[in-house]
């Protein structure tokens, strides 16, 4: 088994070792621009101000970057740094591994909520990282979905996004279920009422080459036409 790690953008190894064979760990935008900060103070000799550090380019939005635009449910596993216990659970339950938590490169006296960062410091580093503030949440939910499914014991674990959402328009996107290579079937709620299924079988082409079942086909097109003020859900029939 080949096993590649590090700090590096999703696009670099995520084609040819598959999304699905790939895990990351968010942790809080804000949080980690202020832990990048201490770092480049204590160890590249960084003299700027914290929000000057968090101006520059390659600071803004590190995670949505990383990831390549790409939605978080369409890889393996992802983690989140604030429950990184619960985080190598699910790794050592997708993969069968046993690996240990152990709290190795922390320094107690950066407490990353410390006195020394201002709350206008923090308002102005969320309005720059808005983008990972987003995508945050999306990944804590995809998370909360995982850890849903394996305290569940649901081994057939789904996943999936709404692309397109827009009143007198079908409803667009894509679902499928880790590790298997079977189409698998949506249920819409309209209103609260059950209004129609599908198979997800339809070709996603931006997703045609991220090791994805099927080769990306795994999206859905509902033909029910929303009103402004319809509410819908999705779920997966057999879970």
């Amino acid at each position: 088994a080949l096993l590649v790690a590090g700090h590096v953008p999703i696009q670099k190894y995520g084609r040819e070792m598959g999304l699905q064979n790939t895990a990351t760990i968010f942790r809080e935008p804000v949080d980690q621009v202020v832990s990048h900060y201490r770092h480049a103070v204590a160890h590249h000799g960084f003299e700027g101000s914290l929000i000057e550090f968090s101006r520059r380019e390659g600071i803004r939005n590190i995670q949505t970057r990383f990831l390549f635009n790409l939605d978080p449910a369409l890889v393996g596993v992802i983690g989140i740094t604030e429950a990184y216990r619960d985080s190598l659970e699910l790794i050592n339950a997708r993969w069968g591994w046993d690996l240990r938590h152990r709290r190795k490169n922390v320094s107690n006296r950066f407490s990353p909520r410390g006195p020394e960062i201002t709350s206008d410091e923090r308002t102005e580093l969320a309005d720059l990282n808005q983008e990972d503030l987003e995508l945050y949440q999306r990944a804590c939910h995809v998370f909360k979905n995982s850890r849903h499914c394996l305290r569940n014991h649901i081994s057939a674990e789904p996943k999936g996004l709404i692309s397109s959402l827009a009143a007198g328009e079908p409803v667009r996107g894509w679902a499928f279920v880790i590790e298997s290579d079977s189409p698998a079937e949506i249920s819409l709620l309209l209103n609260g009422n059950p209004a129609t299924q599908v198979v997800c079988d339809r070709e996603v082409e931006e997703l045609g080459h991220w090791g994805l079942p099927r080769h990306g086909r795994i999206g859905f097109e509902f033909e029910a036409p929303l009103e402004t003020g319809d509410t819908i859900e999705i779920t997966h029939v057999e879970t």
